[in-house]
């Protein structure tokens, strides 16, 4: 006679069985997987990240000087236009215009007459390139911690930053007493290359403000926060900037929530903040300019700035303030100029390179 077993059984044991038997296997791999490879890594990462975020730090300080290059009118004066640079302001236009100002070795200076007015930065360009290169591939030792975005992100700038050779020569010899010369001598042909790095920059720049929990930044910290704020004040957000810095102690946040309070509310609001501020040590106003300014010409403003500091410490800071608008401006004069010039030349003489019988360069 055929009996029908009611319970489906495998080689003994019930579907129950099975069952519970695969799950207990299952939170055993988790439970394994989690104490000895997932908890060891998150243990591992969070000893290498400060080392991976100061190389990163590395890389955006280096970058920024790689940036504001074009921005320098000398090698010795510092640029006029870093605060344009820290809060995104600076456009593909405005590197193609100044970079008209730049060639990349003194051998550029002598393809026309004009081409002396410019300044050859093609040796620093390409030590910086050198050194964020070496510190990016130092980083790549820490792959495994590394983010995906975080990789690509380097990649990136490899990338961007090695596109042009900084040493290229100005004059080829292509026959006997034929010399090829560039028609623009200038460095404007790499402005899609500096704006791109400068896409990247600001990535970067993202990225270290959001990291302010990490020791490694204690130091950096006030001037990362300084550029989160700043950048939301140059976008008009002024009351998230009044919100950001209601306590704080940082001198520069401070001078940036007194412009904030001032556009949103005016001078009356804010004198006594302004006063407090005036009677702390280290605020003189020359040091101070660039915070006050919009309102230094305010009825209400100039003569607390008078009053607090003095009238010859006010008329240094507006006389300060005016020669350094009138050098601002005379550069970009002259870096528009100096593109115009070549654009024109290129219009005539064309696109690329010109030859002429003349070895003797």
């Amino acid at each position: 006679m055929l009996t029908v077993v009611s319970n489906w059984t495998f080689w003994g044991a019930s579907a129950g069985q099975i069952a519970v038997a695969i799950i207990t296997s299952l939170i055993a791999s988790i439970v394994f997987w989690f104490v000895f490879d997932r908890v060891p890594k998150w243990f591992a990462k969070k000893k290498v990240q400060p080392l991976i975020d100061y190389d990163l730090y590395q890389v955006y300080m280096t970058l920024f000087f790689f940036l504001e290059t074009p921005f320098r009118p000398s090698k010795q004066t510092a640029s006029q236009f870093q605060e344009e640079l820290h809060t995104g302001a600076i456009t593909q236009d405005d590197f193609r215009t100044f970079l008209s100002t730049k060639c990349l070795s003194e051998e550029y200076r002598k393809v026309d007459e004009r081409a002396k007015n410019l300044l050859p930065v093609g040796k620093e360009l390409h030590e910086k390139a050198d050194e964020i290169t070496n510190t990016i591939t130092q980083l790549y030792v820490f792959n495994h911690y590394l983010s995906a975005d975080q990789i690509l992100l380097c990649r990136q700038i490899l990338d961007a930053i090695n596109r042009y050779s900084y040493d290229m020569p100005a004059f080829n010899v292509v026959g006997k007493g034929v010399v090829l010369r560039p028609v623009n001598p200038t460095m404007s042909f790499m402005s899609e290359a500096f704006y791109e790095l400068y896409g990247f920059y600001r990535s970067l720049q993202d990225y270290l403000i959001c990291s302010k929990g990490r020791t490694v930044f204690k130091e950096y910290r006030p001037y990362l926060e300084y550029t989160k704020v700043h950048t939301l004040f140059e976008q008009n957000k002024l009351k998230k900037v009044v919100r950001l810095t209601r306590n704080t102690k940082n001198n520069l946040l401070e001078s940036l929530r007194l412009r904030a309070l001032y556009r949103l509310k005016g001078a009356d609001a804010i004198r006594p903040v302004l006063v407090t501020f005036l009677r702390q040590k280290h605020t003189d106003l020359v040091s101070w300019r660039y915070g006050f300014e919009e309102m230094m010409n305010d009825d209400v403003i100039k003569p607390i700035l008078i009053t607090e500091r003095s009238q010859a410490e006010y008329d240094e800071m507006a006389r300060c303030l005016e020669k350094e608008a009138a050098q601002k401006e005379q550069y970009r004069q002259f870096a528009k100029e100096m593109e115009s010039y070549y654009v024109e030349k290129a219009k005539n003489g064309g696109n690329g390179t010109v030859c002429f019988e003349d070895t003797d360069v």
